[in-house]
């Protein structure tokens, strides 16, 4: 009698001590702010991009932002012609890491939502939806000038490539060449 006793006390002694187990941790999702990555007067390169194409020296120049929207010059190179559009983004309040893309004459072009932030904003993981054609998902790295040669960005790089199951190149040092000869 006195046996099962014990080993009844021992059974809720011990587990009235200890914490349930848990097997896998608890994650929570970061929000990142595009407002915050974006408020620079740097060059914002795209590093990688899952979107097929030949895009290539694609940077963004932000020319006003404010917690409301942020007007930017896209310039990229297709082949050896060079494009640049100015555009619009507007920032959405219950969504602090999107934002709503359109031209200035407020055409929508793409919803993009920061997935990932490195430390101080120096790089970025873009997850962007065309709102023209065909609806498409697709994701870029992107890195600010200051940051393209120093390894800044590699926690970036890593988590980019978690997401982005093919990617391509868009930046090279060569962009930063032809950004000073005008081209």
């Amino acid at each position: 009698m006195r046996k099962p006793l014990f080993v009844a006390m021992f059974v809720i002694s011990f587990t009235s001590v200890t914490r349930p187990m848990r097997f896998l941790p608890n994650f929570r999702r970061r929000t990142y702010s595009i407002v915050n990555f974006l408020n620079t007067s740097e060059r914002i390169w795209t590093v990688q991009t899952s979107r097929p194409g030949n895009t290539t020296c694609q940077y963004d120049h932000v020319r006003r932002i404010n917690p409301r929207f942020v007007l930017f010059n896209r310039t990229l190179m297709q082949g050896r012609t060079r494009y640049s559009a100015r555009l619009r983004g507007e920032f959405f309040e219950d969504h602090k890491n999107e934002e709503y893309v359109t031209a200035l004459d407020f055409r929508p072009m793409f919803r993009a939502k920061l997935i990932f932030a490195g430390e101080n904003n120096v790089c970025g993981v873009m997850k962007l939806g065309s709102m023209t054609g065909a609806p498409t998902t697709y994701y870029e790295l992107q890195v600010r000038n200051s940051s393209l040669e120093i390894i800044l960005y590699r926690r970036c790089w890593h988590h980019f490539c978690n997401v982005a199951r093919h990617s391509r190149g868009v930046y090279n040092p060569h962009c930063q060449h032809l950004i000073r000869l005008g081209i």
